[in-house]
């Protein structure tokens, strides 16, 4: 059972995902540790596609692979739930899904020309 301050997180996560029109999240997971986090999607009817191969300091070829099942998916806003690597991720596929391209055009200062994709991180870690 989910009580207190966690509670009111994932309200707020509800909140944000039932007005933002999004329809078909991907859940960017570390190592499926999270279930409870699939869990808590399926009570509330939301489908969603996973994506679980999320390793530290994520590869570009991560990245690659999880835009390409966002794109096969329809994917049209992304969670993130966990560390820096599954955020990182994230960020990753969401510039790959607004502007295209390859994870290393994007390297350096000022190369993402704007805004991405819609995003809920949800980090796990202190610190």
């Amino acid at each position: 059972m989910i009580t207190g301050e966690i509670k009111l997180q994932i309200d707020r996560i509800w909140d944000v995902f039932w007005t933002s029109g999004m329809t078909n999240p991907m859940n960017i997971l570390e190592q499926m540790t999270y279930l409870f986090f699939m869990k808590m999607l399926d009570d509330e009817g939301i489908g969603y596609v996973l994506f679980d191969g999320i390793q530290p300091n994520p590869r570009d070829t991560t990245v690659h692979e999880a835009h390409e099942i966002a794109v096969s998916e329809g994917v049209d806003m992304l969670i993130a739930v966990g560390g820096g690597s599954s955020i990182d991720t994230a960020k990753g596929i969401g510039i790959l899904m607004s502007y295209g391209g390859r994870i290393n055009d994007y390297e350096g200062l000022d190369k993402v020309p704007g805004e991405i994709c819609d995003i809920i991180a949800i980090p796990t870690t202190v610190g």
